[in-house]
């Protein structure tokens, strides 16, 4: 049962951090990932970001319904660049289920800067966000109570930790501190703990009813009914390859326009129903480079599922007028995509790749990119591959040498 959000005083393991910092050299414009040659090695002209606390909601979500919705509170460090366009992150986070239960969570993320876009606020607050898509492990630090499987996924006891993937958001006006949002999601166990994943599991340990949400801010409603996926012409704002081993970051290329369009709903292993299907999306993800069109075509995940993109709407943000991300819809993103044709540059990507990310769907987005057009967008969506070798990845017994960042706009 969905309770009221009222954060309670038992959570008190966090140390005070800055929830904003200086953001005067923030709004720098496009961040020279792009330089018109797509075998250029290239390294983004971004800001320094602050550490972040905030309050947060935990949901869990049973048979794409909405089980328990609870209150807690958030940390995270600021990034620490390990390379071109990867980052580390130190995180924590506790969640209070009332009457004195709680429990604490701590782990790494993996980031990968994702790209910047322009944003404008209902309050005609012109904004820059900066966007990386994150992954990692968290293990339970410390529990008052021993949890059932909606306040704590059931694999930790297989696993002694839960991987989690999402985005976080940084975005800034040059006049004051950033707004920062964040979404984490331990995904359904068909997924999280099937054929795709270093961390394979059966029966109910593997929880095939559950996926699991952490968002903050808190001020978040939850449930499909508050927004409806994007559908549409596809607009792409980059295609950006870099290689692991070498530890280079290829210049940005363009995507061919395209059209995206929901062909499937269901509930991921179970069938369907509930209130917040995912959907299947049928597109192509296609980018130009050397004069040579690669194209990434998403195949079927399971053998009731069609091709393409799948997407759950988790909820939508209920934030103060002007304060990103407003009233945005939060919308979760993944795919098994292998090339259908060779690519430039960058061989190493000639194989199956797991794509996860996210999308927001409200107000105005608009590119940054050197030849952008000017015009907005209602929809942005950015989409990574589970590439990184300190963390747990989604594979085929072999990791990938190369990792993708798209970027994408929808009408």
């Amino acid at each position: 049962m969905i309770r009221n959000l009222t954060l309670a005083a038992s959570i008190g393991f966090y140390i005070a951090l800055s929830s904003g910092a200086s953001a005067q050299n923030c709004i720098v414009g496009d961040d020279s990932l792009f330089t018109g040659d797509c075998c250029d090695f290239v390294s983004p002209d971004i800001p320094d970001f602050p550490a972040w606390d905030s309050d947060a909601q935990w949901l869990s979500i049973r048979a794409c319904d909405p089980e328990i919705r609870e209150p807690g509170r958030l940390e995270i460090s600021a990034p620490n660049f390990i390379n071109c366009d990867t980052a580390r992150y130190q995180a924590r986070f506790g969640v209070d289920f009332g009457f004195g239960q709680t429990v604490e969570w701590e782990g790494r993320l993996i980031a990968k800067y994702a790209r910047t876009f322009g944003h404008l606020t209902t309050t005609n607050r012109s904004l820059q966000v900066w966007r990386f898509i994150v992954n990692g492990d968290f293990r339970i630090s410390q529990s008052t109570f021993i949890p059932n499987d909606a306040q704590v996924p059931p694999s930790i006891a297989l696993f002694d930790r839960v991987h989690f993937v999402g985005h976080i958001d940084y975005a800034c006006d040059g006049q004051g501190g950033y707004d920062v949002s964040l979404s984490l999601q331990h995904l359904p166990g068909c997924i999280a703990h099937g054929a795709l994943s270093d961390r394979p599991a059966m029966g109910p340990l593997s929880h095939p009813d559950r996926n699991y949400y952490l968002v903050a801010p808190q001020a978040f409603n939850v449930g499909a009914a508050q927004g409806t996926e994007p559908q549409g012409t596809l607009e792409g704002d980059d295609m950006r390859f870099s290689t692991t081993p070498f530890e280079r970051c290829y210049s940005e290329q363009e995507i061919r326009q395209t059209t995206i369009e929901s062909i499937f709903r269901g509930c991921p292993c179970l069938g369907p129903f509930g209130s917040m299907p995912w959907y299947t999306q049928e597109t192509r993800l296609a980018g130009i480079c050397a004069g040579q069109t690669t194209v990434f075509s998403p195949i079927a995940v399971g053998p009731t599922v069609p091709a393409g993109l799948n997407l759950q709407v988790v909820g939508q943000w209920a934030l103060p007028a002007g304060q990103y991300p407003e009233r945005q819809t939060l919308i979760h993103y993944q795919a098994v995509v292998e090339p259908s044709t060779p690519v430039a540059c960058n061989p190493a990507l000639e194989e199956r790749h797991f794509m996860y990310g996210v999308g927001t769907k409200g107000n105005k987005h608009w590119s940054l990119h050197p030849n952008t057009n000017n015009v907005s967008y209602n929809n942005a969506i950015d989409l990574v591959n589970a590439v990184n070798r300190n963390t747990q990845v989604f594979r085929w017994g072999r990791p990938s040498f190369a990792s993708i960042h798209v970027g994408l706009f929808v009408d």
